[in-house]
């Protein structure tokens, strides 16, 4: 694991950071003079202009707390090293509104332990970082590698959806993280034999054939909807709902539950 001195943290403290902070710190990976107030206050500092850390931790409490331009700055500064900005849920929205942050550095804070972990030992196995302009998927598909250990799905997966951007997006998400994924048209293609099931909430409530479909296999397959307005509530026939406009953060947890789920069942 590298030193303390290669890890910058920027941003003031939230509860929901707090198991982070705490396991960071258990790790002596805080200190006082790598720990900074904001963006601005951390360029003031010759030891971070100097140091170029390895890994910098920003912490985000609400949308807009930094500028684009200190976040393209910072982003600058560390482009060949790792800078994670792990939100807190009043940022859930950010993704939908305006991309200040590129995709390989958002985090929530309630799966940044995980990432900041795997970051940690990518340095210290001197693993390049994916650069700022990575894409979305190429992001979840290695971070949900990396939090699987590479485990490879035994059930195999269908994404139900229209839409054949979104669908290329989806697909390419879980065949990343492990499955052997399908791409099925609809109703008229059965669905009972996948163990994981993503379908376009739109296309699900337009097709009754399908939604019949989908509650029927409710108890043998896990079922996630893919929605575009935030807070709706989960359907009745979904296991769990996500944000088409966070798919790649939100994804990432529902296959974590998707885990547990196959073990309560002994899968």
């Amino acid at each position: 694991m590298p030193e303390s001195s290669s890890i910058a943290f920027i941003g003031r403290t939230h509860p929901e950071f707090l198991p982070l902070l705490e396991w960071c710190a258990d790790r002596k990976l805080l200190r006082e003079d790598s720990i900074f107030p904001s963006i601005a206050a951390a360029f003031t500092s010759p030891a971070f202009l100097k140091s170029s850390s390895a890994l910098t931790v920003v912490l985000q409490n609400y949308p807009d707390e930094f500028s684009r331009d200190d976040v393209n700055r910072l982003i600058g500064h560390q482009l060949f090293g790792r800078v994670l900005c792990c939100q807190s849920s009043w940022c859930v929205s950010t993704g939908r509104t305006h991309d200040i942050w590129p995709a390989v550095s958002r985090v929530t804070a309630a799966t940044s332990i995980a990432v900041v972990a795997t970051s940690l030992r990518e340095i210290s196995q001197q693993i390049p970082p994916l650069l700022p302009m990575a894409a979305p998927e190429d992001v979840f598909a290695k971070r949900i590698i990396a939090d699987s250990g590479r485990h490879h799905f035994s059930c195999l997966a269908a994404c139900v959806c229209a839409d054949a951007p979104l669908r290329k997006v989806a697909v390419a998400m879980l065949g990343g993280a492990g499955f052997p994924v399908a791409e099925l048209a609809g109703s008229s293609s059965p669905i009972g034999q996948f163990g994981f099931v993503l379908c376009d909430e739109a296309d699900v409530e337009a097709d009754d054939e399908l939604r019949r479909s989908l509650q029927a296999i409710r108890s043998q397959s896990f079922v996630v909807g893919m929605t575009e307005f935030p807070g709706q509530a989960r359907p009745d026939w979904a296991d769990e709902l996500v944000e088409k406009t966070e798919l790649q953060l939100q994804l990432s947890s529902v296959l974590q539950r998707f885990r547990l789920w196959m073990t309560d069942r002994g899968r």
